[in-house]
């Protein structure tokens, strides 16, 4: 793997914001509600508020829009 942000670094360690369950970085995904938007991850405020435009599977509510990272 010569890429990063797919879970698993160019140096074969685990990225900051994701779970590997296995080999591979077909086997890391990310972690949501963790606070880091990475990957597939369409918002990631951390969860505290329900209701706030962010859902707890990370994705962001209709009718709301973000315009920063998290």
């Amino acid at each position: 793997n010569s890429l990063t942000g797919d879970g698993c670094s160019s140096a074969c360690q685990v990225e900051l914001g994701y779970n590997c369950s296995g080999q591979g970085n077909a086997s890391c995904l990310e972690v949501c509600a963790d606070g880091m938007r990475v990957g597939r991850e369409q918002c990631d405020d951390g969860n505290t508020i329900d209701g706030d435009g962010c859902s707890p599977a990370c994705l962001i509510y209709l009718g709301y829009a973000c315009s920063e990272a998290g």
